[in-house]
């Protein structure tokens, strides 16, 4: 259980992040003219660009298989703490998605059967 003080700590925090942290890309945007650079855009590029392989972009007319399902995605905001370098993440909401049919796990074997 938390104690009152380590709520208000947390409750505290949470304020500055919405502050300091854009939390969303027209937000990134007008935190760096604000701020008069772009280094909040120039890391979501570089997101996007380490992230593209993963995507495949159809062309015109293209159906997309029925076996894909869309799901909504949002880029998460921060920065390191050792040179303030700027960090986003753009992440999936994969928790939405349908369940697959087949097993997704692999199995374990313990140290002692082996």
């Amino acid at each position: 259980m938390l104690s009152s003080q380590a709520r208000l700590t947390r409750l505290q925090k949470m304020a500055y992040r919405q502050e300091v942290f854009p939390r969303d890309w027209d937000e990134a945007v007008a935190f760096d003219k604000e701020n008069g650079n772009t280094l909040w855009q120039d890391a979501v590029r570089k997101e996007m660009k380490n992230v593209r392989i993963a995507f495949k972009v159809l062309d015109d007319g293209e159906v997309v298989p029925p076996c894909f399902q869309e799901i909504n995605r949002h880029l998460i905001f921060d920065f390191k703490m050792e040179d303030f370098r700027r960090k986003a993440r753009l992440v999936a909401g994969g928790h939405m998605t349908d369940t697959p049919t087949t097993n997704t796990y692999a199995s374990v074997i313990s140290c002692e059967l082996v």
